[in-house]
C-alpha cells in the first residue's frame, strides 16, 4: 500500500484534494460536505446522517477567499 501511495497519479490526487480543501477553508479532518453544508469531525457524523435522512437542503456556507 505504501508503494502505491508513492505513485505519481496518487500524489497528484492527494495534491489536488489538499488544494481543494484549502480553497474551501477546511481546517481539519475528517470533514464532510452535504449539499454545501460542512460537518467537521467524526463526532458530527450522526448530524450528517440526520441531514441525509431528512431530505432537507444543506445550509450553504460562505467560504473565505
Amino acid at each position: 500500500m505504501l508503494e502505491q501511495a508513492k505513485q505519481d497519479e496518487i500524489e497528484q490526487i492527494y495534491a489536488q484534494s489538499t488544494n481543494t480543501a484549502i480553497e474551501m477553508g477546511i481546517f481539519g479532518a475528517p470533514a464532510y460536505f452535504y449539499d454545501g453544508e460542512y460537518f467537521w469531525g467524526q463526532d458530527r457524523i450522526e448530524l450528517l446522517e440526520d441531514a441525509l435522512k431528512s431530505g432537507r437542503p444543506g445550509f450553504k456556507h460562505v467560504y473565505p477567499g
